[in-house]
Parts: structure tokens; sequence; C-alpha cells
């Protein structure tokens, strides 16, 4: 999931991209402006693990996943745009899906957003921890897990989202200049020392499946969408934005993952990062950064989780002071659980990936805007043949990759008898 900053908050009404009005005032970005939001919304720390996942699926299994998913994916965002465009201004994912299924829709979407949320951050505490490997590797597992543990429950009583700004932009700049290290690093090793043994598919399908499920994490743009589209000058540029932009992400981590693991082959690990020499200025230097990345983006994800769920809560108290105290102390037991269910997870980042991805990722992506399209839309012909086989692929990819990260998972783990060591 890339590092995002200047969306919407819930509290102080302003737009993505301009504090000068209110989020629901139309015109507040250009397109330029539009433009590097959905590129930042987009590219991230996800390049780190596509080599990886090449390794896991082959030269012509990876990519064919990312493709097959980028197609479906981009045809639920483009899908969720017409059903907004139809039903006109002020309709989020939460008010399409009121719209289309009843309040009982309006709370899967709310809920399922925020369990996606949730399962970021997991995946970036397990991402944090093993970058600190490299940088820290004295320390156990678990103490690198936890490290950054207190940073967030310390950001996580930040209540304006504004205050993130700073922080995301240094870590989107981190995430280009790591991209263009270790693709200058790859090349200068295949240059110097030749292309390693590589595998067309994965002898296993087993893999293959958790890498089809793991592209379902990796083009996560569904829960920002719509504030873009609402935050955007021209609003008719938005879908055209969407497919070169993410088109030309798609082809750009495609080409990082083959020339990285056609630089390393079956030494790629499952972070691009830790291929770099440990010891070393740059095996030190880039873990560390993108370790700071996740220690800086884990508080806006919790923000927006904090922002999902607080409005719904029934039982806080109508004393103002009783109840900052009880947001504040249910907003620490939500960090402490995602480190809790991390640790407890163990350090399967790809399992996490899989299951997060499958799980989540497809099916609000994939499934619930072809459903939506289908209700409030009303398409026919082959529009309406596509929206429902689209619904029926990102039900199959999010069952069966589950299915796969659940079992790999559980073996796993009982192979190694708990968590974090």
């Amino acid at each position: 999931m890339a590092t995002l900053f200047g969306l919407p908050s819930k509290t102080d009404g302003y737009t993505s991209c301009s504090r000068r009005g209110p989020i629901h005032d139309p015109g507040k970005c250009s397109s330029v402006e539009t433009f590097l939001v959905i590129t930042k919304a987009c590219f991230g720390s996800a390049f780190l693990l596509v080599p990886a996942g090449f390794r896991s699926a082959g030269i012509v299994g990876g990519p064919a996943c990312i493709l097959i998913v980028y197609v479906f994916m981009l045809t639920g965002m483009l899908r969720l745009l017409r059903c907004r465009q139809v039903l006109g201004p002020g309709n989020g994912f939460a008010e399409l899906s009121t719209a289309a299924l009843g309040p009982k829709g309006r709370a899967y979407v709310l809920w399922a957003v925020v369990l996606l949320s949730f399962g970021f951050n997991c995946i970036w505490c397990v991402t944090c921890a093993n970058n600190m490997g490299m940088v820290l590797p004295g320390l156990s597992p678990t103490i690198r897990l936890w490290l950054f543990c207190p940073l967030a429950c310390l950001l996580s009583q930040v209540r304006d989202l504004r205050s993130f700004t700073i922080t995301n932009l240094i870590g989107i700049l981190l995430c280009v200049s790591t991209y263009g290290y270790l693709a200058c690093l790859a090349t200068w090793k295949i240059f110097h020392e030749g292309p390693q043994a590589m595998h067309l598919f994965s002898g296993q399908m087993g893999n293959t499946l958790l890498w089809l499920g793991s592209c379902a994490y990796m083009f996560e743009l569904i829960q920002s969408l719509l504030p873009i589209y609402e935050a955007a000058a021209d609003q008719e540029q938005v879908p055209r934005m969407l497919v070169s932009i993410t088109l030309s992400i798609a082809v750009l981590y495609t080409a990082f993952g083959l020339v990285f693991y056609c630089a390393f082959g079956e030494e790629t690990e499952i972070l691009a990062t830790l291929n770099l020499p440990m010891g070393t200025a740059a095996g030190v230097f880039f873990p560390l950064c993108f370790a700071m990345v996740g220690a800086v983006t884990t508080p806006v994800i919790f923000f927006m989780i904090f922002q999902t769920y607080e409005p719904a809560v029934a039982w806080w108290s109508g004393h103002p002071h009783i109840k900052r105290q009880q947001v504040k102390a249910v907003r620490l037991l939500v960090v402490f659980a995602a480190y809790f269910l991390t640790w407890l997870g163990g350090q399967r980042l790809q399992s996490f990936l899989a299951l997060v991805g499958g799980l989540l990722g497809a099916n609000l992506s994939i499934t619930v805007p072809a459903v939506l399209h289908l209700l409030i839309c009303q398409p026919q012909g082959f529009e309406r043949v596509w929206d429902v086989c689209t619904a029926i692929i990102g039900v199959f990819i999010m069952s069966v990759t589950t299915y796969q990260a659940v079992l790999t998972w559980t073996s796993e783990f009982n192979a190694a008898e708990g968590g974090f060591r």
C-alpha cells in the first residue's frame, strides 16, 4: 500500500489538495494536483515485494497475476466512479453501499474498510521488523517488532490528518529514492555478474495463489478513490488519469520485479531491501529509511480507522472530558491489538499479504464495486455480463487466496511453534 498524504480529514473539513474551503465544494484540485495525489496513493512500498512474488510465481506466472488483478481492480474502481456519477455529489463508498444494499450494506463496507486498514498496519509492522533486522541484527524479532509501538501510540492521539503531511511527503521521497537505488543495483549486478537462474512458473500452486492475493494488496486505492474524485476540479479527467497512472505503475512494478529477480534469482528476499549487503552503508540506510516510512505511515492508517468507527460508537460518554479520555484509551487499545496480533501471527509476511489482499482487498476492490454497479446503474448486455464476471472473479480470488493463506500460515505457525521469536 502506498504512503498517503493529503486525503481529507473528517474532522478538519478540507479537501485533499487545498485548505481554502470545505470538502463538498467543487473545484479544489487542479489536474496536476489530482494527478500527483493519485500517483502518491498508488505508488509506495509495495514495489519491495514484487521481486519475491516473481520468485514464488515465476517470470510468467508473477506478471500474469499482476495483470489479472490489475484489470479487475481497475474495473472495480471505474465502476465505483460510475456509481458516484449516477447518484451525484456527496456519495462516498458507504453512501453508495447504502443506496444499493441498505443499512447492512453500509455497515459491511465500513467495517470491511476498518479491517482492511487494520490488516495494512499489521503488514507494516512485519515490514518494519524485517527491515530493522538489517539495522539492528543483534535484537530479537520480537523486540524489533515492538520498537515502534510507543511512537504509534503517541501519534495515534493526533486529531488532524494534516499533521501527517510533511512526514508522509518525506516517506514518499524515500520510496522513490529507494526504488531508484535498488533498480540501479540490480542492473549493475546483472551487467557484471550476468542474469541468475529463473523459472517460468512456480512448481507449487500454493505459492502462486499467495502471490495472487498479495497483488490485491498492492493496487489498493479503493478507500481513497472517491475523496480524490470529489476534490478534483476536472472530474471528467479522473477516470483517464486513473487508467494511465495505474497502468504505468503496474508496468513499473513489473519491470522492477523482473530486473531484480533476474539479478538475484533464488536468493531474492521477501523484501528487496533485505538483499542489500549486511553492514554496508546502503544495507543500513535504506532498510532504516523504510522502517521509518512504516513508523509514520501506520499512524495515518490508524487515523483512518479511528475516523471510521468512532462516529458509529454509541456508548461514548455524554461528558466531553470523559469522552475524550475514552477515545484516547480505545485508540491505544487498537494500536496495541495490531502489534499483538502481528506478534501472534509471526514473521509470515507473504501470508499476511495474501490474507489481507485476498480476503478484504479483492472483496472491496473487485466484488463490491461490481455489485454496486449492477444495482445502481443497472447495465445491460455485455456490460452487465462483465459486471457479473467481475464479481465472480473477485469472489474466486478472495476464496482461493484466503484458503491458501490460512493453510500456509497454520502449517508454518505449527512448525515454528509460535509467533515472533
